[in-house]
């Protein structure tokens, strides 16, 4: 009995021995691979993030421009203070290459799509260095955005429509602005949003200070703006397959340092003041003809310029015609103020802006777009301006506006692809018209005999790829 016991385990010993040595052999079953899944809630190029519930399209674009007239991509050399119309010191060409990435990230939660977009890059512009920038980074959940995106105010942005960058208007599109934002929707297409917003650039003009003794340039030196307080934004918008609409208005505190050159708190200071702005826009689609838009806006600010020509940190506009010629200029602020005037003089100014788009193909397509712009002071603010600038007669006038037109036709020829032309046309009304400068036009120019109107023509070449904007 021992002895058949002893085999018996001995027996299944050995089974279990062979049966381990084959296990052994065998593949060891996988983790399950996790693939990248289409995520289809938010149109083409989205997929789920690996081990996430977010949607993510990963998109951007290459672009590539040439330009004559112009510089720092699209802006017209009368704006841009370079106009001098010398060999040594005007530009003819220039140019920019860009490549951008976009990030568009979508959550759902129990307030709603929460989402997360950002757009920035390397670009180089003509004279340049390689930098890097970005236009949009913002945050958007249950009707709140927070960061950088265009302005609330705008209603009508150009960039879709030309590659040049004009002044008309309030468009804040191609550069963007801080915001903090709430948009509620109504039903309907019907809308409205409040915001607090980065405020617009243009200065005050300090009169007690000598402006520009020997040259006419765009230098901020003789300027004070304080930043006290966020812009106020407010808009009341329909969007429907009509087209949209949209009536606006911005309150802008536009305040001032303390008088003199000095900017010291025992000269005083001029009280705050607030500017404003109103404005209002419409789009329609062409009926009939799909594709095709017509869109205006048209606004109105005293002390809050900014609202009807985006300026960037531009302080005037100049154009010169060479040794003893001419030279036109318009300084862009919300107001004057000295100790001899005692408050901020506010300027007054109106825009009006527009845009008309034909399809002649998917792949063909053709713009024309313009816009007017006046800026004024009070006679106060005028003769203060005017008594700061040297060799200026006492009797000109510091208003002027200015207007620009332009077309542009671009080629699809694959629908990423884009190939095209823009030519525009920019007129200025000049400040102190006719009257004798007797100023420089520049440090190594000699005195420019009279202000007078400047024009100039700008032409621009594009190529760019996109892929998943």
């Amino acid at each position: 009995m021992k002895m058949v016991k002893s085999l018996l385990l001995g027996s299944a010993a050995g089974i279990v021995a062979i049966a381990s040595a084959q296990a052994a052999d065998l593949p060891v079953k996988a983790k399950a691979v996790e693939y990248v899944k289409v995520c289809s809630l938010y149109g083409a190029g989205f997929y789920y993030m690996p081990g996430t519930d977010t949607c993510l399209k990963v998109g951007g674009y290459i672009r590539t421009q040439y330009e004559t007239g112009s510089s720092a991509g699209g802006i017209t050399q009368i704006m841009n203070g370079e106009g001098s119309q010398t060999r040594t010191e005007t530009r003819n060409i220039g140019w920019r290459v860009r490549g951008d990435v976009t990030l568009d990230a979508r959550t759902q939660s129990a307030y709603g799509t929460i989402r997360s977009y950002a757009r920035f890059g390397v670009e180089q512009n003509d004279g340049g260095t390689k930098a890097p920038h970005y236009d949009r980074a913002f945050i958007q959940f249950a009707g709140f955005t927070f960061g950088l995106t265009q302005s609330f105010y705008d209603f009508l942005s150009l960039a879709p429509y030309n590659y040049s960058n004009p002044r008309i208007g309030s468009d804040t599109g191609a550069q963007g602005v801080m915001v903090a934002a709430y948009t509620a929707q109504f039903g309907n297409g019907l809308s409205g949003t409040i915001a607090f917003e980065q405020p617009r650039t243009p200065l005050l003009i300090d009169a007690n200070n000598a402006i520009t003794a020997t040259t006419i340039s765009t230098t901020t030196s003789d300027t004070a703006l304080i930043a006290k307080s966020f812009d106020v934004v407010g808009n009341v918008r329909v969007d429907q397959a009509w087209g949209s609409a949209q009536v606006m208005a911005a309150a802008h505190n536009a305040s001032a340092g303390y008088f003199g050159s000095a900017n010291s708190v025992i000269n005083g200071h001029p009280s705050d003041k607030w500017g404003y702005a109103v404005g209002a826009g419409l789009q329609l689609n062409v009926p009939g003809m799909k594709g095709d838009i017509v869109a205006i806006q048209a606004n109105y600010a005293k002390g809050a310029i900014g609202y009807v020509t985006f300026v960037g940190n531009n302080f005037g506009f100049q154009d010169g015609g060479g040794v003893g010629g001419s030279v036109g200029v318009g300084y862009v602020s919300d107001g004057v103020f000295s100790t001899a005037l005692g408050s901020i003089e506010q300027t007054t100014g109106w825009s009006f802006s527009g845009v008309y788009q034909h399809l002649w193909s998917p792949a063909l397509r053709t713009s024309i777009y313009g816009g007017y712009t006046s800026i004024s002071y009070t006679d106060a603010g005028s003769a203060a301006l005017v008594a700061a600038i040297p060799g200026v007669q006492a009797n000109a006038d510091a208003d002027f506006s200015f207007w620009q037109v332009g077309t542009r036709t671009a080629w699809f020829p694959h629908p990423d692809l884009e190939l095209g032309l823009d030519v525009m046309y920019t007129k200025l009304n000049t400040a102190f018209g006719g009257t004798t400068a007797g100023v420089s036009q520049s440090s190594t120019q000699s005195l420019v005999t009279n202000f007078d109107d400047q024009n100039i023509v700008s032409v621009m070449a594009r190529v760019q790829r996109n892929f998943l904007p």
